[in-house]
C-alpha cells in the first residue's frame, strides 16, 4: 500500500499530499464528510506530492482518497 499523508492540518487555502515513494499512475478523489465526490484528478506523471487548493471549500471535514496500483488509501483533514 501506497504511504501517502496530507499537511497542513487544519487547511486554509492550500493542501498538500505527499508520498513516501514517487507515484507514476495514481487517481485522486477528494471526498465531503458523507462522502460526496467533489473533485477527481488522475496523476500521470511521476511525483512525490501533489499540491490542492482548498481555499473554496466552506470549513469542515474532508477526505482524500488516493488510488493506485499499490493500493488504496483514505485520508482526512480539516479545512478551517
Amino acid at each position: 500500500q501506497q504511504q501517502a499523508w496530507l499537511y497542513p492540518i487544519p487547511a486554509h487555502d492550500q493542501l498538500t499530499l505527499q508520498f513516501a515513494s514517487p507515484v507514476s499512475r495514481a487517481e485522486i478523489s477528494l471526498f465531503t464528510s458523507d462522502m460526496r465526490l467533489l473533485k477527481q484528478e488522475n496523476l500521470a506523471t511521476l511525483t512525490m506530492q501533489k499540491n490542492m487548493d482548498v481555499s473554496g471549500l466552506p470549513a469542515g471535514i474532508y477526505f482524500v482518497r488516493v488510488q493506485s496500483p499499490s493500493g488504496t488509501r483514505l485520508l482526512r483533514f480539516v479545512k478551517e
